[in-house]
């Protein structure tokens, strides 16, 4: 059991003076230091360390720790974000500067470079989805994006922007690699699964960061001002893990949207107390009137949706096949036949190609493409896929929306794929590719689901970090890849993040887009090392 909330109101609940205290920290007994021995439960539930008066759940049994009061990962990381912007800002940034020291301050960025990654992110919007990525990607403005960005803004600014967009900016490779390894440490606490490795990983990569700033302290090129609150309580994340439990389990994330709900229900302009108990016992009596059954709410019966499509091995943990379908086409053996299929997205020469590449992958055919035979069947386009309680949706989905509706991403995934090398062995590659469309087939009398994907021309990982993959597309005038998957090999949906670098010559500033695109992920924080696997487009023939 835990009682959370942002930090201000569990200080409250703590009966905590705050960080302004001489014990500026909830969980430690840190003294103007960033590492310090916990609190202890008796100090919590007496009158000590800044504590001013017993909590008033110190009796409970539940109450064993400072972990009662977890931290909110949506406000510490937001908070997070706004410093690392006031860092680098030349608007903001100066009370980071040490005084008389100001020109070795090593965060500046110019104006200049904050206009090119306001056109990265101008131009990465309609590459990024917004059923995953939950912030608007509105382009930044250094002079008023505080008052533009709400805290999801914030959060995929830094675990996005700053290892992509913002380093990049950057010629300094210890400056480079002391925000990747913040970043990267707040993108593993935000993971739904972490593991003892991963633990492990985000103490090491904050105490980088940790190392990093202390460093440029003691050499009086930064103020320690930097030192806030927030940045202080990256130390106890892992604490908090294990004590309670991954912070996407206790975060008041969800509770942002009730409060919303709450507040336009809400119309008195007198004893505005009254009116927010009033709906709140309206809402909970409708409820439990509800869940109960006492009531009946619903006269008219559900209708039953049918409108989808059950993996064929009955497992409804395999994903399902979701509306809307599409004309229905005879798959030909004919290797040559140019006829536009599904919506017009590709020719049955590619489609018909690339079933007979995933075949000879699949069962490691040692003859060459041209003489594989694949089964005569008639195939049924979807246009979404449901899997893992993620729902993705292919470009042939995307085509009957309006411009304002799929002017957004969501199409691009990354998935991986295995081959086998001269020695025998098999090898698994990540690829990225844009999805087309879904469809059942059965290989050889077994039946599943599998997706038609238009790959990327090349794969690797950014100059600056090998944990951030990076693709290459096609160009217009260029003939595509055309690929098969099982859609078990899907990984995850991505967004792609243009570069735009700049050069000066004089006054004059010249921009430019780089024929390169990150890959960002809203659910997985890559492996250290994503140059090593990344795939060829010649392992997928």
């Amino acid at each position: 059991m835990y009682v959370s909330g942002d930090g201000v109101q569990c200080n409250e609940l703590m009966n905590f003076g705050g960080h302004c205290s001489t014990y500026g920290c909830r969980f430690c007994l840190t003294k103007g230091k960033h590492r310090g021995d916990v609190k202890n439960k008796d100090g919590i539930a007496n009158n000590d360390y800044n504590i001013n008066l017993p909590s008033v759940f110190g009796d409970l049994v539940s109450f064993t720790s400072v972990a009662f009061h977890p931290i909110d990962e949506m406000h510490l990381f937001s908070n997070i974000a706004k410093d690392v912007f006031s860092m680098l800002s030349p608007k903001y940034n100066l009370h980071f500067k040490y005084c008389g020291k100001e020109t070795d301050y090593p965060f500046e960025l110019s104006n200049t470079s904050f206009t090119a990654i306001k056109k990265s992110m101008e131009g990465s919007r309609q590459l990024i989805p917004a059923s995953c990525f939950k912030g608007s990607w509105l382009a930044m403005e250094p002079n008023n994006v505080k008052a533009l960005y709400r805290s999801a803004e914030w959060l995929d600014w830094l675990l996005y922007c700053v290892p992509t967009l913002i380093v990049s900016q950057f010629d300094d490779t210890v400056v480079i690699d002391g925000f990747l390894n913040l970043v990267r440490g707040i993108s593993l606490s935000l993971q739904f699964r972490i593991t003892e490795d991963d633990i492990k990983q985000i103490d090491k990569s904050f105490n980088h960061w940790f190392q990093f700033i202390d460093k440029l302290i003691s050499e009086k090129c930064i103020s320690n001002c930097i030192y806030k609150v927030n940045m202080h309580q990256l130390n106890h994340i892992t604490f908090i893990i294990k004590k309670c439990s991954i912070l996407r389990c206790v975060s008041v994330r969800s509770m942002e949207r009730e409060i919303g709900a709450y507040k336009k229900k809400m119309r008195s302009r007198v004893n505005a107390g009254e009116n927010a108990n009033n709906i709140m016992e309206r809402t909970a009596l409708f409820s439990f009137m509800r869940n109960t059954k006492m009531v009946n709410f619903d006269p008219t019966p559900p209708k039953l949706e049918t409108d989808f499509v059950e993996h064929p091995s009955g497992n409804v943990d395999f994903g399902q096949l979701w509306a809307p379908f599409y004309q229905e086409f005879e798959l030909t053996g004919n290797a040559d036949n140019d006829c536009l299929i599904a919506g017009d997205l590709l020719t049955m020469k590619s489609f018909v190609s690339a079933l007979k590449s995933y075949k000879k992958r699949f069962f490691s055919l040692p003859e060459p493409i041209h003489r594989i035979q694949i089964n005569v069947e008639s195939i049924l386009p979807a246009g979404k896929l449901w899997q893992d309680s993620h729902v993705y949706s292919a470009a042939i989905f995307k085509q009957g929306l309006s411009k304002s509706i799929a002017k957004r991403g969501g199409e691009h995934v990354l998935f991986h794929s295995n081959h086998q090398t001269r020695r025998i062995s098999q090898v698994t590659n990540w690829y990225v590719g844009r999805l087309l469309f879904f469809f059942e087939y059965a290989f050889d009398e077994t039946s599943s689901f599998y997706a038609v994907l238009e790959v990327m021309k090349r794969h690797s990982a950014a100059s600056h970090s090998p944990c951030i993959p990076t693709v290459v597309p096609y160009e217009n005038n260029e003939e595509k890849k055309i690929v098969v998957i099982n859609i078990a090999d899907i990984v995850t949906v991505v967004g792609l993040l243009k570069m735009v670098t700049h050069s000066v010559n004089g006054k004059k500033v010249t921009y430019q887009d780089s024929s390169s695109l990150f890959v960002i992920s809203p659910s997985t924080s890559f492996d250290e090392d994503m140059k090593k696997t990344a795939g060829k487009i010649s392992n997928l023939c």
